[in-house]
Order: structure tokens, then sequence, then C-alpha cells
């Protein structure tokens, strides 16, 4: 049997997608924050100022106080590990992304604290983050709206997983792209930012804030045993552009990292910290890419679309082994910290 007749259909497989950064160019979370601090009613620019400043000094200071080397992993995936060695640092590089957790759950206790949000409604949220994708002022990376009714087409999933304090918030930003995509995110209610809700499809711990990569993680795998009530096996490809999209890549069949620029010569952090752990990483439409790479890169969705054939064949980006094999799981750990 060819390697083409082999693979399954493309109802196979689920694709989720990072939000801030990988659907859209830049992170819109101080966008939706200074929105919500500038209506007239409120007067609380100095007091949002004052907070971004706090927490990007505590955020610094944690990276200090917290360490991890990435000039090893700064071109070059690091030479193998045994298989205790490679545990250790890959425990060591998931401790040090999840362990601001106290950070953010500080920070989002004062933004609720001092009601930046008070008053404000769903739609409200929803039509503000409209208006500024239609002015441009949030922008959508190239084809993303192809890429997702292409997937339709070929009946595959996706769904938008994201720490975002808002749903309605993504959800007015991909409207001007008539997209209605389930969304996996914070809520915003009573003017308070709220875990994802009881109407999501995670259930579980839905109440809980999504503040880190191990919270993505477990959404991400309660969302994925949901799915497959549904379907008989399931193959994830996961994309995003930061540390907390780590862990879900790491779990996921195939990762495809969004960055800016080439990150041969100009890694971002999540770049470094793949190729730390021991991973090539090479462009989504690389040729010599080998069927056992989990990992990709690419800068907009229109390169990943061009990377498979007109036909569409998403399936070939994943892995050949995971298609002939059974359903793929996470690792067997549990992530380091958990929402409480």
């Amino acid at each position: 049997m060819s390697r083409q007749e082999d693979k399954p259909a493309l109802g196979y497989y689920h694709f989720f997608i990072d939000f801030d950064g990988t659907i859209t160019e830049k992170d819109t979370i101080d966008l939706l924050g200074k929105r919500a601090i500038g209506r007239p009613e409120r007067n609380q620019g100095e007091a949002w100022e004052n907070h971004t400043k706090w927490y990007y000094e505590q955020t610094e200071r944690y990276d200090r106080e917290h360490p991890v080397d990435l000039k090893s992993g700064q071109r070059h995936p690091r030479p193998p590990l045994t298989g205790n060695q490679d545990l250790m640092l890959r425990d060591k590089v998931i401790e040090h992304i999840n362990g601001r957790e106290r950070l953010e759950r500080e920070g989002l206790d004062i933004v609720n604290g001092l009601k930046f949000f008070d008053g404000l409604t769903e739609d409200q949220l929803y039509e503000e983050a409209r208006k500024l994708t239609l002015n441009r002022t949030i922008v959508v990376r190239k084809d993303f709206s192809r890429f997702i009714k292409a997937l339709r087409v070929q009946k595959a999933g996706f769904t938008i997983l994201s720490v975002n304090w808002s749903d309605m918030w993504i959800k007015g930003c991909l409207s001007p792209h008539y997209l209605q995509l389930d969304v996996i995110s914070n809520r915003i209610e009573d003017g308070k930012v709220k875990g994802p809700g009881p109407k999501s499809l995670i259930g579980e711990h839905s109440d809980q804030p999504l503040l880190t990569g191990a919270h993505k993680l477990i959404a991400m795998e309660s969302a994925r045993q949901k799915l497959l009530q549904k379907e008989k096996a399931m193959r994830v490809v996961y994309i995003g552009d930061s540390k907390t999209d780590l862990q879900c890549m790491l779990a996921s069949d195939l990762a495809v990292i969004m960055v800016d620029n080439d990150p041969h010569t100009n890694p971002n952090t999540l770049v470094k910290l793949v190729t730390l752990l021991g991973h090539q990483v090479r462009h989504v439409g690389d040729p010599r890419r080998p069927t056992d790479e989990k990992f990709v890169w690419a800068r907009n969705f229109a390169e990943i679309m061009e990377a498979v054939p007109v036909a569409g064949r998403i399936s070939d980006l994943v892995l050949e082994e995971s298609v002939s094999g059974s359903p793929s799981h996470p690792p067997s750990t549990s992530p380091s910290t958990r929402p409480a």
C-alpha cells in the first residue's frame, strides 16, 4: 500500500491553535485592558499602566531568579542525552514555565480587584474586538481564514486554545473573517476574569482560570477526551508561538511553531527551548524534513498551506509513524502544576 493510501481521512485530525501571537501577529491582551479602562466612565489609565509595569518587572525578576540556559539550544539541538537526563531536562524546562503560576494568579487577582472590566458586557467585548480587527489595529496572520476553510472542507477539526482573558474578545477578532470557531479560553463575567465555564468544551476544572502551559495541557487533554467520544481515534496538530504552548506541543503528533522571523537566524524563546530539548525545527515546507520530526516552523498560515499539495493533504505534515500506529497520548507524567 502506498504512503498516501495508508493515510486516514482528515477527519482523523484535530488542530488546537493558540490565539495571541499565533492567529494574530501581536499579543492583544494589553489592547483588551486599555479598551476596558479607556471607557468614558472609567478613569483608570494610571492604574493600568502601574499594573502593567509591575507585571513586567515581576516576570523579569522571575526569569532572573529561575534561569534556564538557552545558549545550547540557540541554533542546533543539543547532543542526545540518556533517558534520565532527558526527563530531568524536560522537567526543569516545564517547571520553569509553570513556576510563574503564583505570579499569574496574583496579577489576575489585582486585575479583578481593581475592577478594570466592571460593567463590560460580552457584546461590548465582541464589538470592540471586531472594530479593532476591521481597522487593522489587530492583525490576523495571512491566510488564517483560508486555512480554516480548507480544513472544514476536509472535515478536520479545530479548536482555539488560549490563556487570553476573554473568549468573546477572541470571537470578535475573528468575526470580520466570517469565522465561528470553538474557543477554549478564559471569560469575563460580572466584571471579573474567570475560567472557561461550564458551557465550554473542557467540562471539569472549567471555572479555574487558564494561566500556564500546564493549564493549557489539562484543557487540551480534557477536550480531546470529549472529542474522542465521537471519533474512534484522533491525531493532534498544535500551532503556537510561546513557551506556554510547549507542553501541548510535546503532547501532540505535530507541532507548528509560529514565528515572525527565520528561527535559524533569529530564534525566539520557544524555538530555543525546543532545540534545547533535542528537537530539530525545520521550516514547514522543507522537503528534507524526516517523518519522525515533530516540530516545524512557519511565519503564517499561507506558508503552512503552501507546504501542502493543492489537494490539501494536511495529513502529509503529520508523522508517518503516528498514522500507522495507535492513537497518540501525552506523556504519562502529570503537569507540574494544576489548577487549584
